[in-house]
Order: structure tokens, then sequence, then C-alpha cells
């Protein structure tokens, strides 16, 4: 409240002195708002658009051994069976949707991936589980 309040009288102190700086300040936010609002509209349509993979026939949340890792049980017809899987806490490189509950994930979304090891590859490596749909336990630091 007080930082909006701060900005608010900054802006107009710099109003009095400058009325075309903050037009040109206006106009800047305006713009990149505009762009914001752009690329999350085009994101969604791209989620839409994209091939969308079946669900797996089975996934559960079998542990979380720490706050940056999940131990999950897959099972599908088409990637296998894992009966132990290691998925890692990671930001998303690109649009997808949830494994776990079909929800729409969009590039830079908080997700666990399944660990990708030097010499093995899972069937399974594209797929993602949202970080929100996640319940996290609490860790002492």
């Amino acid at each position: 409240m007080q930082e909006t309040q701060e900005h608010i009288v900054q802006r107009a102190l710099v109003n009095l002195l400058s009325p075309s700086a903050v037009n040109a300040s206006n106009d800047a936010y305006e713009r990149e708002l505009t762009i914001r609002v752009r690329r999350r509209a085009g994101a969604a349509q791209r989620v839409a658009a994209a091939p969308c993979q079946p669900p797996p026939r089975r996934v559960s949340i079998l542990e979380q051994p720490s706050a940056h890792a999940l131990t999950v049980l897959w099972s599908d017809a088409c990637s296998g069976h894992y009966a132990e899987q290691t998925w890692r806490l990671t930001y998303a490189k690109r649009d997808s949707r949830c494994a776990l509950s079909g929800d729409p994930i969009f590039k830079g979304d908080e997700i666990f991936r399944p660990r990708v090891k030097r010499n093995a590859l899972p069937s399974n490596w594209d797929r993602m589980i949202l970080a929100s749909k996640v319940c996290f336990r609490e860790y002492a630091v």
C-alpha cells in the first residue's frame, strides 16, 4: 500500500517537472502490459492447438523425499511402467498439459519432470506435472 502511494507521489512530482516524461513512461508501461497479455493469450492458444497426449493410465505420487523431488508411480501402455521414478522440480521450457490434472502448463511455470540420466532416457521424459498440483510438505533448513 505504501509503495503504491510513494509511486503516485513520485509520478505527480515527475509530471510537474516534465509532463512528457510521464506520458512516455505511461506509454511504455501500456505497451509492456499489452505485450504480456498477447503472449499469455498466444500461449493459451498454442496449448489448446497442440496435439494432446493421452493421460497416463495410472500416475500417482508415492513420496516427496525433498522439496525439489518426487517419487512417482507411472504406468501407461505407450510409455511403459515406472514403479519408483524420480521427478525433479524445474521450469517448463514449452507449453504442455499436466499429466496429473490435465491443466494447461505455460512456458516458465514450475513443474516436475522425470529425471534424465546420461545413459537412459525414459519414454515419458517430455511429460510434466504442475508443481501447484502437488501438496508440499515443509522441510526444516
